[in-house]
């Protein structure tokens, strides 16, 4: 999707800002009422998304046709949940979840790509491993919810099913705690839950052992 020829690699700390605004994303909704949440957990998700842009795009040009797009996202999320109901608000809803959905796997491709080809680990490699485990649970979390948007039976749970109960849920399976008050029922949201639980074990693992080796291979 992206087509950002270089990649920014050269700037220090250029994680830190992102790791900063997916905080943002699981810290402040949870403080915030009703729908305000919603609106909040989008707003961080945009600003998540131009944050990678502005490290990874040289190309202005490129940068600001990809952030009018994800811009496009935000305003369909924000028509989705002032209008509520009908047909119209449904495909706004998912039309924002696909597009956050594209530019998250991106960042997740070119973050991924740049913490395990390096052949050194600086505090940019550990920051850069951290942002990447959050944003794989910001992904599961809105392919939840396009399940949950395409089949209201996707998910059990006491309380009306909104988007922070299943970015909840969507930590909640990648750390692999699963408290059971939110459960998949169809059989595509439980393959996905338990994807999820697989990477949520294997992505540790494997940055942990990629780290190590590093530092090894840096020290033999």
């Amino acid at each position: 999707m992206l087509c950002c020829s270089k990649m920014n690699v050269s700037r220090q700390n250029k994680y830190k800002q992102l790791l900063l605004s997916l905080i943002f994303i699981l810290v402040i909704p949870a403080l915030l009422p009703d729908i305000t949440d919603a609106f909040s957990i989008s707003f961080g998700i945009l600003i998540s998304i131009l944050v990678f842009l502005r490290q990874f795009c040289l190309n202005n040009r490129l940068f600001y046709f990809y952030a009018a797009f994800a811009t496009a996202g935000f305003l369909c999320d924000g028509f989705h949940l002032i209008v509520a109901n009908g047909w119209y608000a449904w495909l706004a809803a998912v039309a924002a979840d696909s597009i956050y959905f594209m530019f998250l796997l991106a960042a997740t491709l070119f973050i991924g790509r740049e913490i395990f080809v390096g052949q050194q680990v600086t505090n940019d490699t550990i920051v850069g491993g951290v942002c990447l485990y959050l944003i794989l649970g910001v992904i599961w979390s809105l392919l939840y919810d396009n399940l949950f948007l395409l089949q209201q039976q996707a998910f059990r749970c006491q309380d009306p099913i909104a988007f922070f109960e299943l970015l909840y849920f969507s930590f909640a399976t990648l750390t692999t705690v699963g408290y059971g008050d939110i459960m998949p029922i169809t059989q595509l949201a439980k393959m996905a839950a338990s994807l999820q639980g697989i990477v949520g074990i294997l992505f540790p693992s494997v940055f942990m052992a990629r780290l190590i080796g590093l530092y090894q291979l840096k020290h033999s």
